[in-house]
């Protein structure tokens, strides 16, 4: 496996950036979960979220007792390009510190 270490301070904060969202939404979920339509707005947070902290795309998932019950793209592939990024786009990985495995 091939690990690549990103030391920009930019993309370093976009990295804090997703990480402090992926655990909003999360949050956001399961406080919904008891709810009828618990996932109501999440779309627009995220994509409010995404403009905010300049973020050209993303994809978000929820697993909840081993089932995708939410799978999303927000945004574009890269920037300049208008391909989407949808459910099934791959990204690459990247690390700020530590090992990954």
């Amino acid at each position: 496996m091939i690990e690549i270490i990103i030391q920009s301070e930019s993309i370093m904060r976009t990295i804090r950036h997703i990480s402090i969202f992926s655990l909003i939404a999360l949050c956001f979920v399961s406080l919904a979960a008891g709810q009828s339509a618990p996932l109501t707005g999440l779309d627009e947070y995220i994509e409010k979220a995404r403009q905010d902290w300049k973020i050209p795309g993303m994809a978000v998932a929820v697993i909840k007792d081993d089932k995708i019950v939410y799978a999303k793209g927000f945004g574009v592939r890269k920037l300049g390009d208008p391909a989407p990024v949808d459910e099934k786009t791959l990204f690459a990985k990247a690390r700020s510190n530590g090992t990954t495995r």
